[in-house]
């Protein structure tokens, strides 16, 4: 089953391919292609969260066993092909104005998390977009961890409660910082704490560990996650001030069921989940 996840991939493979057998489509934008759409044939095909005209609709449901999944009225991405990033779950944020926090798409997510059932969903309705978004980003996650070897990751889970600036908050700093510059992928439950020391150790990878201590003494004016507006404020400081001389990755899998304690932007890649369950079983496997 082969999968489709822009715009670029279709006008590179559909040319080629006049009949789609079992090909899943995931949040593209059908119509910006609708004449290359029209002049394919699918067969049990799978269409999440497109968007597409009537004459496409037409087309795809005509013949061919093939099944459209629409976008819900939810304010998150139902439908994610890639992992989330800093600038994505923090989309709104000015780091000038430390209350746009409460703009960012991380927060009015858990804000509609939160009025909507929390870990219980309140409707049907909720219940399945957030399943969805949950299928869609480990789909993500597994697309994302293939490309690295079992035996070249590390993880460190918990400990939230660990305060910026500690002994413990600054060891972890320095292992992981060693371990990303050796070619480790650095994996945390992607929250404060020693969590986020692992980003943080990862995110100052390739520079020295002089200039690591400056960033941690930034960071632990806000020692702990609350107030998150500050937490956050200084996080961003210390990444503007320390950008990265070289792409490292790190991983970070938070969920909202703790979406009072905001995802470390520290982290370049971010899993975020809604149900707790399906991140730990992903977390530890």
């Amino acid at each position: 089953m082969h999968e489709y996840e822009s715009i670029k991939e279709i006008k590179k493979e559909l040319p080629r391919t006049p009949l789609v057998i079992k090909g899943v489509f995931q949040g593209i934008h059908l119509t910006k292609v609708k004449k290359l759409i029209l002049q394919t044939q699918f067969q049990d095909c799978l269409f999440m969260g497109c968007q597409y005209d009537p004459d496409i609709q037409s087309h795809i449901l005509k013949e061919g066993n093939n099944s459209i999944f629409p976008k819900l009225n939810v304010p998150f991405k139902m439908y994610c092909s890639k992992l989330y990033t800093r600038s994505s779950i923090y989309s709104g944020y000015k780091i000038e104005d430390a209350e746009s926090y409460h703009s960012t798409y991380d927060k009015i997510v858990y804000d509609h998390y939160m009025k909507n059932g929390a870990s219980e969903p309140s409707t049907i309705y909720e219940s399945l977009a957030r399943r969805i978004h949950d299928h869609s980003i480990t789909d993500a996650l597994h697309d994302f961890i293939r490309s690295y070897e079992e035996t070249k990751i590390v993880a460190i889970m918990g400990g939230h409660s660990l305060k910026r600036g500690t002994k413990d908050y600054t060891k972890i700093c320095s292992i992981s910082k060693e371990l990303t510059e050796k070619g480790y992928l650095m994996i945390s439950g992607g929250g404060p704490g020693a969590m986020e020391a692992t980003h943080v150790g990862a995110w100052f990878a390739g520079r020295t560990e002089k200039e690591l201590l400056e960033g941690i003494q930034i960071l632990k004016t806000c020692p702990s996650y609350t107030p998150q507006e500050k937490w956050l404020q200084t996080s961003f400081q210390v990444i503007q001030k320390y950008p990265q001389k070289k792409k490292y990755i790190s991983l970070g899998i938070p969920t909202w069921l703790y979406g009072h304690e905001p995802p470390s932007p520290f982290a370049t890649k971010i899993a975020k989940y809604f149900a707790n369950n399906v991140r730990e079983d992903i977390s530890y496997c």
